[in-house]
């Protein structure tokens, strides 16, 4: 049976398109061939977070953040976590943004101590966190602070 070249030209156009989507999507950092978890997260303030920023758990890239959005009065910001790791997340486990200004913001996941585990589709709770440079202030300068006080009193 011979095979017409249109047909030949219309099968590899097809191969084409297939893997530029599934090379568009790697490129995005979704995992095309594994099942992965979604849970979400609602926050007041995502510090700079967008799509495909990572999420760890103990120092581990565990996923990765699959969609952001919002309500119309942009009070709070629903944001998408993909787990791609095969992890049991206590159900009283925090998130917390974490923005770097040297690199790119991330998500850490501080792990609680609950027997119950979060399931695809639920919501963990989250804890503003401080901005990188009130981080620093908070440590370095308060202490500083303290000691001054301590010093004129006396």
């Amino acid at each position: 049976m011979k095979i017409s070249n249109e047909a030949k030209v219309g099968i590899l156009g097809v191969l084409v398109i297939t893997m530029m989507i599934i090379g568009f999507n790697f490129l995005k950092g979704k995992k095309v061939f594994s099942s992965s978890t979604t849970i979400y997260a609602k926050y007041q303030n995502i510090q700079g977070l967008s799509n495909s920023n990572p999420v760890y758990i103990n120092g581990m890239m565990v996923g990765n953040v699959s969609d952001i959005s919002n309500d119309k009065s942009m009070k709070e910001i629903l944001v998408a976590i993909s787990i791609y790791k095969d992890i049991n997340i206590p159900a009283n486990s925090v998130a917390r943004i974490n923005p770097n200004p040297l690199t790119i913001t991330k998500i850490e996941i501080n792990l609680g101590d609950s027997s119950v585990f979060l399931k695809n589709g639920d919501t963990i709770k989250t804890v503003k966190s401080d901005d990188f440079l009130e981080g620093i202030v908070n440590s370095k300068v308060d202490p500083l602070l303290v000691s001054i006080n301590h010093a004129i009193q006396s």
